[in-house]
């Protein structure tokens, strides 16, 4: 095991070796249930579905977890949720309380 030595550099904004490199720092990160968790870039996608063995608000605690154990900090600002849902009146849902301190939309704009 090598030991820790303090973060002198870091790599340009911009640069085509920044995606790749956080995608493998973040190797780590995973989903506590069947959940499915994508990660692209410096984007993460969480897809919980209704039926699920882990709750949404578990699966927030356990990223929440991860990146303070990584030094890293969530920009609430930049998460968003969104439920998607059956269109058919009989097939409704209720809907689940919103998560804390993020937004909930019912449209995503890239």
């Amino acid at each position: 095991m090598s030991e820790f030595l303090p973060i002198t550099r870091s790599v340009v904004q911009g640069s085509g070796i920044g995606p790749g490199m956080f995608l493998v720092f973040i190797a780590d990160l995973k989903a506590l249930g069947r959940d499915t968790l994508i990660k692209f870039a410096d984007d993460c996608t969480l897809i919980v579905p209704v039926v699920s063995d882990v709750s949404v608000e578990l699966e927030m605690i356990n990223i929440n977890k991860w990146s303070d154990d990584n030094k890293l900090c969530l920009n609430l600002d930049k998460t968003k949720e969104i439920i998607f849902r059956r269109p058919h009146p009989s097939k409704l849902c209720i809907t689940p309380p919103t998560l804390c301190d993020v937004e909930r939309v019912s449209l995503l704009n890239y």
